[in-house]
């Protein structure tokens, strides 16, 4: 599951997006060995002081293993301040209904994998991407990638449109790209992927379901995961008795489930 932090929780989280700018530098200098600032083992850069919105991917084991960072078009943005040549001389977007997409960081290894190449990571958060997009009213989002997640969009059922020209950025194929904001691309990418359930967590709301789902099934197939994903922090808390409570409210409801006729 994903847990969303806005820009006004960003002190209540502190512990979590200091485990997420660790894992950034895993991925980016560790992994990727991108030309990034590292302090005291994490990774930080100056959109990070604009109040982005972050989405942190955790496994089921409750390890944080993905993150991606949401900034508006209307403010400070990295295709337009930082790689605007990938825009080829094209005029950024710049309105309420895009938002950008930027620091994809995913750790596949060990994640459960949907087909060869996607992991669950890298799908929840494609996922998390539209879901938040609807719930906030955008048409589409924004951003700059390379052409191997260029490459991923496509396999999990999101078409990608491309802003500019492929350009060589450090030993990377950059792109910018926009892919839309639409509930037939939830559908799409959910059907692509096998993932039904809404993936989205906030603190203010708990699961982010934005009513897409198109029959009980499906909303009763997403209150599993949610116990599931609270089942697993709490065990990664060292909760174990309150894990063994949610596991038995579940329990209950797949009895209840039953006794309705709902698989």
């Amino acid at each position: 599951m994903l847990f969303q932090i806005e820009p006004s929780d960003h002190h209540v989280f502190m512990e979590r997006l200091d485990q997420m700018f660790q894992q950034r530098a895993r991925v980016f200098k560790g992994r990727l060995g991108w030309d990034v600032t590292i302090e005291n083992g994490r990774e930080r850069d100056q959109y990070d002081a604009e109040d982005p919105t972050y989405l942190l991917y955790y496994s089921p084991d409750g390890c944080l293993r993905g993150s991606v960072r949401f900034l508006p078009m209307t403010g400070t943005n990295m295709l337009r301040d930082t790689f605007p040549q990938l825009l080829d001389g094209q005029i950024c977007p710049d309105s309420s209904i895009y938002f950008e997409s930027s620091r994809f960081a995913v750790e596949t290894d060990g994640d459960q994998k949907i087909n060869r190449l996607l992991s669950r990571g890298c799908a929840e958060l494609f996922l998390g991407g539209i879901e938040y997009g609807l719930a906030h009213g955008k048409k589409e989002l924004i951003t700059v990638t390379d052409v191997f997640i260029e490459r991923l969009f496509k396999l999990a059922g999101w078409s990608s449109e491309r802003i500019g020209e492929e350009h060589l950025i450090g030993d990377s194929r950059a792109v910018a790209v926009r892919l839309p904001i639409s509930r037939e691309y939830l559908a799409s990418v959910r059907r692509k992927t096998g993932i039904f359930e809404p993936v989205l967590w906030s603190r203010a709301t708990g699961m982010q379901n934005v009513g897409l789902e198109s029959n009980a099934d499906e909303r009763i197939q997403g209150m599993h995961a949610s116990l599931e994903y609270l089942r697993a922090q709490a065990k990664a808390a060292g909760m174990p008795d309150i894990a063994d409570k949610i596991g038995a409210i579940e329990k209950a409801i797949t009895r209840e489930v039953m006794s309705l006729g709902h698989a």
